[in-house]
């Protein structure tokens, strides 16, 4: 079977004295099969993150979840 996962991540800073700071950020992931049915989800957070650091542990997190299952495509829309 081969899965098909989305994920997406992002965060915010906000400008404090004329510098960034970074705030919090989130990231989500959702596992289809080739039918498309949604097998499962995950989401999360992280205080003082970054865009690319939520971008990634989203792909993480489904990688987590693949473990021995070997045919997936993944979409996202990071430039890393």
């Amino acid at each position: 079977m081969n899965y098909i996962i989305y994920s997406d991540g992002a965060a915010t800073m906000k400008k404090v004295n004329g510098e960034y700071i970074r705030v919090a950020g989130g990231w989500s992931t959702i596992v289809y099969d080739d039918c498309g049915c949604r097998i499962c989800g995950f989401y999360g957070g992280e205080p003082e993150t970054t865009n690319n650091a939520m971008e990634l542990y989203g792909i993480y997190q489904a990688l987590i979840w693949l473990k021995e299952r070997k045919d997936f495509t993944s979409f996202s829309n990071a430039t890393i």
